[in-house]
């Protein structure tokens, strides 16, 4: 598929944004017109795990462990901001544009107090030897100790585990087996160009079948994923990967005679962030499948999800309409929703 320019009308689809548009358009509109890395604390952790497990000799190239505490609080959003807004100001040594950062970090970062109080504040020297270290690590995503630790520490966990490691450590050494580590998958799905990046895909050639997996870290107890998985969307996006990988199988792969091979149910190897509780891994039944694909309803509950292909039918109609304020339920109901939640 050939590289798009992306905009709203023109873009690849991925579970992240569509994720996005089940939550509001304009945090879709948001996510694809001003696109912004998460910067959260589960997310460096989860992202370091991954690089450590999948493509460990690209660590260094990615990741820069702090020695230094980085602000928290406002004077941390400040800086973030500061940072992400200042980089050609201060390559190129411009005074004002360097000024111009330095109040639209002020603008964003929620301060009350005034201009001249929150910049003595920045210029403190624990706080500029922080940015010299972001900008010494230029592209890099920056870890704490604590956060690099932590990363460390669930790798150890997953490659010992005696449930884990059979995915992790056991099955490359097995003649019949190919590990694909971050496979990429570009594919279709009627009109639209998609995009999926599986944590790890397991091609067994002695069963004829393939073993879709995605490692999840979480800090609230591995016996509690149900809950991540419905309030993050992981059954829409376990969904998604499976369409991704049958696309895969029957365009891209060099499988010959995919028609007699099968795709495992979907594995999530989950790890506890805080290192309390030993990994578990969850498969996804057929019937979770069938609803992050097409919505459905939770047992003996008013809940409705919705699935991907429902989202892409949402994509549709607001690329059609060229509006991004509102669902198309909210549109077609004129705003008006009736509650009508208890049985």
């Amino acid at each position: 598929m050939d590289k798009k320019r992306k905009d709203l009308y023109n873009h690849r689809v991925s579970i992240s944004g569509l994720n996005l548009l089940a939550r509001s358009p304009r945090a879709y509109k948001q996510y694809i017109e001003n696109p912004r890395d998460e910067e959260s604390e589960a997310l460096r952790k989860g992202s370091a795990l991954d690089c450590m497990l999948t493509e460990p000799d690209k660590f260094d190239e990615r990741f820069a462990v702090a020695d230094i505490t980085p602000p928290g609080g406002m004077m941390g959003e400040f800086v973030r901001v500061f940072l992400s807004s200042s980089t050609n100001a201060i390559n190129e040594q411009d005074q004002e544009a360097f000024e111009e950062a330095l109040k639209t970090a002020y603008n964003a970062s929620g301060f009350k107090t005034k201009y001249e109080t929150v910049i003595k504040k920045f210029e403190a020297p624990e706080v500029q030897d922080y940015i010299l270290f972001v900008l010494g690590s230029k592209d890099k995503t920056i870890l704490s100790p604590n956060e690099w630790a932590s990363a460390l520490g669930m790798k150890e966990m997953l490659l010992n585990n005696e449930f884990t490691k059979k995915y992790l450590v056991d099955l490359p050494a097995l003649p019949t087996i190919e590990v694909h580590d971050q496979l990429k998958i570009e594919w279709k799905h009627g009109e639209f160009e998609c995009i999926s990046i599986l944590d790890k895909v397991i091609v067994d050639h002695a069963k004829k079948e393939i073993i879709p997996i995605d490692i999840k870290t979480t800090s609230k107890g591995v016996g509690n994923f149900v809950q991540s998985y419905l309030r993050f969307g992981y059954f829409r996006q376990c969904s998604f990967y499976i369409s991704a990988i049958k696309y895969w199988l029957h365009n891209i792969s060099e499988i010959k005679n995919p028609d007699e091979w099968s795709i495992a149910k979907f594995h999530f190897i989950v790890v506890d962030s805080n290192l309390n509780d030993f990994p578990l891994i969850y498969t996804v039944s057929d019937q979770d499948i069938e609803v992050g694909r097409n919505g459905g309803a939770l047992p003996n509950s008013s809940m409705i999800v919705t699935g991907w292909a429902n989202l892409l039918d949402s994509l549709t109609f607001h690329q059609k309409e060229r509006d991004w304020r509102y669902t198309q339920e909210q549109f077609e109901k004129h705003g008006k929703l009736e509650l009508n939640i208890f049985m």
